[in-house]
């Protein structure tokens, strides 16, 4: 429907946008601006059209006002198009800006902003000065764009907090970005879900479990990201996709080569034990484990494929290794991943075997327990006192006296050298000697009694980093194991791992698994030597 142009009047429509982004500038702000401009040179306004959440750098066609705005000025419905700024208007990059106001231009419209008036893209100072605010107005785009991902990163991620947007179901945060349990009701959904998972139920059963037993209605795709994120078992991870259209966190800084969509694990940060868990650490170990087993890869993986403790296990009985095994799984129920004990074959042994991921998450839990902070405090307090029992007692202050004695005492003689004459100076020169030779033995028996605890304390502390290192790059992998190649889970579980002594028992005869996972010993690599010796 077209507008009859009335007496004299311009006939003007007005352009409101305001980005996602809180704006002090908003619709209604725009609008009083617009409004009152209008009115003191004279326009007459027929049309309003705005686009609220949406970017200045957006296409137009993804701006629906901004469409039926150029539509409408096609028709002949006005001649002006009044907008707070050019930065509402649009701001994307110069030849960008042009394209978007060419239709604009081709029906006739001029553009009148508030803070500079009708502007003549016709007109070369009108062009000049409207390519010149574009290519200002985008660059202060750019500049925030890169800023908020180094502020993600610097200020938030690294730290552990939560960036932006809503938790996940069960999760809250608290002032500053602290992740915390959210409502206790959720957190009990999310624990029997990962139960229900580790006995066997599927997304799809665990969806009408939900529904069934908690009231809550789901779909497969929230069982499926709730079963893979690490937040639920304390972990840290962001970064792991790459969604912006300008920059993206790489190597530790803002680039803006990137491509879109799942990002490099060097990329991603993750902290480990950052927040508290919902779900502890062994189950939510065996759930990947579970998943990665039931996963649909056909491509078998090269080194070892999907067995993870390849020449590490022992059997507690007999001392044979265990190997790995792949039994198909029968009346629709999925394969699984096994260690059995060679002695069997041998008849040196029973006919013992063990799900690899009980394994795995056995021994993942093990050392998340040994780099607890408390458990490491406790662990280094007791290797320090055991350096001071293994230590024969010394007087150190008794030892530091008598070293302040032998030096005054060989001061002393080395004064008298200096006024004795030639043929006595052998004499005393031996004396000399043997002060010495008595000054660096003190300082050496002082230097044993406490210098090697501090080493030794040194060594540990070192080990024990080191320990954490690894095992959170293992917990971040297997989080990421079903969808990934294994193998960096079976090196980093050889790079702290020496042996692993199992430990199984025979259930009975129609208990199914018949066999189960009752105890172990893990044997370190000498690296870290320190820490169990602890």
């Amino acid at each position: 429907m077209k507008i009859k142009k009335q007496g004299g009047q311009k006939r003007a429509a007005i352009y409101l946008r305001m980005s996602s982004s809180p704006q002090k500038d908003s619709i209604s702000q725009q609008r009083e601006a617009c409004l009152l401009y209008a009115s003191d040179t004279g326009y007459q306004i027929v049309g309003e059209y705005a686009d609220e959440a949406i970017s200045g750098v957006s296409s137009e066609h993804k701006r629906n006002g901004f469409q039926k705005l150029v539509t409408d000025a096609e028709a002949g419905q006005f001649e002006y198009v009044v907008c707070w700024s050019q930065s509402r208007a649009s701001r994307s990059k110069p030849r960008q800006f042009v394209a978007e106001m060419n239709p604009l231009a081709d029906a006739g419209v001029k553009l009148v902003f508030t803070d500079r008036g009708v502007v003549d893209m016709d007109d070369l100072p009108g062009f000049l000065m409207s390519t010149i605010d574009a290519h200002s107005n985008n660059d202060y785009v750019m500049k925030m764009a890169r800023e908020v991902v180094r502020g993600q990163n610097d200020k938030r991620a690294a730290k552990g907090l939560w960036v932006a947007g809503r938790p996940p179901f069960g999760l809250a945060t608290v002032k500053g970005g602290k992740i915390i349990v959210g409502d206790p009701d959720d957190a009990e959904t999310i624990r029997l879900m990962f139960k229900w998972y580790a006995e066997g139920f599927s997304d799809r059963s665990i969806v009408h479990k939900l529904a069934d037993e908690r009231g809550v209605t789901k779909t497969q795709r929230f069982v499926q990201k709730v079963l893979t994120n690490p937040l639920y078992a304390g972990d840290y991870r962001w970064n792991a996709n790459s969604s912006g259209r300008f920059f993206a966190l790489r190597d530790g800084r803002v680039t803006k080569d990137f491509e879109t969509g799942k990002n490099a694990e060097a990329d991603v940060v993750f902290i480990p034990n950052n927040h508290e868990a919902i779900v502890d650490r062994e189950l939510f170990t065996r759930v990947q484990m579970m998943r990665a087993e039931r996963s649909t890869k056909t491509t078998p993986f090269r080194n070892g494929g999907e067995h993870l403790l390849t020449g590490l296990c022992r059997c507690s009985k007999c001392g044979q290794k265990f190997t790995g095994h792949r039994y198909k799984g029968k009346n629709g129920n999925p394969d699984r991943l096994t260690l059995s004990c060679n002695g069997y074959r041998q008849g040196t042994c029973q006919a013992n075997y063990v799900n690899q991921r009980d394994v795995v998450a056995s021994v993942v839990a093990s050392f998340d327990q040994l780099i607890d902070q408390d458990k490491a405090d406790a662990l280094r307090e007791a290797y320090a006192d055991s350096l001071r029992d293994d230590r024969p007692s010394v007087n150190v202050k008794a030892l530091r006296a008598s070293l302040a004695t032998a030096q005054a005492d060989y001061d002393n003689l080395r004064g008298k050298l200096a006024k004795l004459p030639d043929d006595l100076l052998a004499d005393f020169t031996d004396d000399l000697r043997k002060k010495k030779a008595q000054i660096e033995k003190l300082q050496s028996r002082i230097d044993a009694a406490s210098v090697p605890e501090v080493d030794q304390l040194s060594r540990f502390d070192e080990q024990l980093d080191m320990l954490g290192d690894v095992v959170g790059e293992l917990k971040a992998a297997i989080a990421e194991i079903a969808d990934t190649e294994p193998r960096l889970v079976r090196n980093l579980l050889a790079t702290i791992c020496e042996s692993i002594k199992l430990d199984v028992t025979d259930r009975g005869k129609g208990k199914s698994p018949r066999f189960e996972l009752i105890d172990g010993e893990i044997t370190v690599k000498p690296g870290f030597n320190l820490i169990p010796a602890s």
